[in-house]
């Protein structure tokens, strides 16, 4: 019980919780998983994911396990949930896919608001690729990786660099 309660724990928001948000629950468990010694973050860190309008049970799309593959992740399995009151406040950091669920998150709980974030740091919504191509939702699940690399990173959950790019 204690070892649960010391847990970090993030939650992914999207619309339906089978696109967007159970690949950021794949990245940040692929990320924390791989990140270092015996004593890495991964060990006492949560990751789920929910969406505002999800049903439960509904599997991840058909298009994910091929777009996390496309950037070395593996899919692992996934059935939808709706996000809930509990959710929320079992969650210490939020991390949304737009701004209006972010809203739908603060609609559930108003003193979330200091532990939710939309994914991407300036704001933008991390677009739907839901019902388009393949390569969409590569693209997707590559910027998703990139978002939460960062996010990971900047609360210090990451050992490795946030990126090997020039900050410049």
């Amino acid at each position: 019980m204690i070892d649960k309660l010391a847990r970090t724990k993030i939650l992914f928001v999207c619309t339906g919780n089978t696109c967007r948000s159970p690949m950021a629950e794949a990245i940040a468990r692929s990320l924390l998983d791989g990140s270092g010694d015996s004593d890495d973050a991964g060990a006492d860190v949560s990751v789920m994911s929910a969406g505002t309008s999800a049903g439960s049970g509904a599997p991840a799309s058909a298009e994910n396990a091929a777009a996390l593959r496309s950037i070395g992740v593996e899919a692992g399995e996934h059935r939808s949930r709706p996000l809930t009151r509990q959710l929320v406040a079992e969650a210490d950091f939020i991390f949304t896919m737009a701004g209006w669920h972010r809203d739908g998150v603060l609609a559930l709980d108003p003193g979330a608001a200091s532990r939710t974030w939309v994914l991407d740091p300036d704001g933008q919504d991390v677009p739907d690729p839901v019902g388009l191509p393949q390569d969409v939702y590569n693209q997707t699940a590559a910027r998703l990786a990139e978002l939460i690399r960062a996010r990971l990173a900047a609360m210090d959950l990451l050992t490795e660099p946030a990126s090997t790019e020039d900050p410049q």
